[in-house]
């Protein structure tokens, strides 16, 4: 199957920090991604109704970026997120 590539962009009204906290945090990603999140290391579990994905943190950089990859891909360029932030200043 043919990879596609999808680019969305959205303007939220926040601060990068708090931005950047709801996609590398526990607490965030279990506010709009997943009921439940955990972090072991660089490896993030997210459960939904019964199912466990693990997604391994590829990158980040504090208050721009963060880039994950599920683990369970047999594609290694297959990412499900790489949030870059920027402010509206």
């Amino acid at each position: 199957m043919a990879k596609t590539r999808i680019e969305l962009e959205y303007l939220i009204r926040t601060s990068d920090s708090i931005l950047y906290n709801c996609m590398s945090t526990p607490s965030g990603l279990e506010e709009w991604f997943a009921p439940e999140v955990h972090i072991r290391g660089e490896v993030y579990t997210f459960l939904w109704e019964g199912e466990e994905r693990k997604a391994q943190l590829v990158s980040k950089k504090k208050e721009q970026f963060v880039k994950f990859q599920w683990m369970d891909e047999s594609d290694n360029d297959t990412n499900f997120s790489r949030c870059a932030l920027r402010s509206m200043k």
